[in-house]
């Protein structure tokens, strides 16, 4: 059981820790835009009070919220998912129907990740 807790908290932390950079990144988005909170939530059809809690990293946006921000601030969708912690739908159906790619994509970062360390 304890082993269980410890995973599921890895997990949240991991999650977290998401939250706070896609966090930061839509406030340093929203600001260099130099549009204000209210503004942006509004555009959103969110409140003033979740798009704060999105921006300090205490709630992730769901997929739809995630696109609307992305078109909004004029970002690229992909990057505002991936960011946010979602896969865009099109690589996940793909990945659904081709599971042998995710290890070659495993693969390909793990190389990557290698050569920047070189």
């Amino acid at each position: 059981m304890a082993s269980i807790d410890s995973e599921m908290r890895v997990i949240f932390l991991s999650a977290r820790h998401r939250h706070v950079r896609f966090g930061e990144w839509v406030r340093t988005e929203r600001m260099s835009q130099k549009k204000t909170q209210h503004w942006l939530a509004g555009r959103l059809q969110v409140s003033a009070q979740y798009l704060s809690r999105v921006e300090l990293g205490d709630h992730g946006p769901s997929r739809s919220i995630a696109m609307r921000l992305a078109r909004i601030l004029k970002v690229d969708e992909d990057e505002t998912l991936v960011r946010a912690g979602l896969m865009p739908l099109d690589l996940l159906s793909f990945l659904e129907r081709n599971p042998s790619w995710i290890q070659k994509l495993r693969r390909a970062c793990d190389r990557i990740r290698h050569e920047e360390v070189l």
